[in-house]
């Protein structure tokens, strides 16, 4: 089964793409239950904000089960795709698929639009297999990667892709772990005061854990460049990357490091006006 030889996170993907709802599978398992919103209430609230009366919701406790997600139907989407999909060739530098009658149906889809390219499973299966592979490759198929990304990126995994297009390599984990992020600093204030106010507009970001992420990435990113100051808006640069890496910090971070000196070189700098101006006109 050439399905099954794919990782987790890809099947996952595609069961998604064929209607897979993990909701819903939860709920027809009796472990997501939908409760009146008064019963959620406390019974006392005193004026220091304390509350009770109220036990705390089951859904917030640990729960070790185990649910069998149905592939039937993803399977048979993709049962009469070619098994060379699977096991594309890299290295002369070309994609390009044999002549049959699944090829010529993706080179269809890869002229359509962008939101229609990635409701498509079969074209999304061809994609995310080939960038997983080209990634597994970085950085000796950069090359190939800037191509392709030319055409699209699948969205699982746009923010690998993104951090090679910026070039990252090493040892990124170690060299983020080593940064203090916990010493207060001067731009303390004004970090905790953007955050919460800006992006309320994904449920990620807005999320507590979110919160705690985009702290620490921007303060590290304060520590480790002196030369430059925090300015408004460097949370909202920030959000493309955490968002795409939100179970990797250390790859959010390395790419927003990246991202600066390359698109906006001396932007944060004490007077950057002279840098505005000049952006400004470039833009026009």
């Amino acid at each position: 089964n050439h399905l099954l030889r794919r990782p987790l996170e890809e099947i996952y993907y595609l069961w998604q793409l064929t209607g897979g709802d993990i909701e819903a599978e939860l709920r027809r398992q009796g472990l997501i239950k939908v409760k009146p919103a008064i019963c959620t209430q406390p019974k006392v609230v005193i004026e220091e904000g304390e509350q009770f009366g109220q036990k705390k919701d089951s859904a917030f406790f640990l729960n070790d089960t185990v649910i069998i997600l149905p592939l039937d139907q993803l399977k048979q989407r993709l049962k009469d795709i070619d098994p060379v999909i699977y096991y594309p060739l890299i290295e002369n530098g070309s994609t390009s698929l044999p002549s049959n009658v699944s090829s010529i149906d993706l080179q269809e889809t890869a002229s359509l639009p962008l939101l229609i390219k990635e409701k498509d499973i079969e074209y999304q299966l061809h994609r995310v297999i080939l960038f997983e592979r080209l990634l597994n490759a970085y950085p000796y198929k950069r090359p190939q990667i800037v191509r392709e990304a030319r055409a699209d990126i699948p969205p699982l995994y746009r923010g690998h892709v993104w951090a090679a297009l910026l070039e990252i390599e090493g040892d990124i984990h170690s060299q983020y772990d080593q940064i203090d992020k916990e010493t207060p600093t001067l731009t303390d204030r004004q970090i905790e005061v953007d955050i919460p106010r800006c992006h309320q507009y994904d449920e990620l970001l807005s999320s507590p854990t979110g919160h705690n992420k985009f702290k620490r990435i921007l303060k590290a990113w304060v520590v480790t460049h002196p030369q430059y100051v925090y300015w408004q808006g460097l949370d909202s640069l920030c959000a493309p990357f955490l968002r795409l890496n939100f179970s990797n910090e250390a790859l959010a971070y390395a790419c927003l490091s990246a991202f600066i000196p390359k698109y906006l070189n001396m932007f944060f700098l004490k007077d950057n006006s002279p840098v505005i101006q000049g952006t400004y006109f470039f833009i026009l």
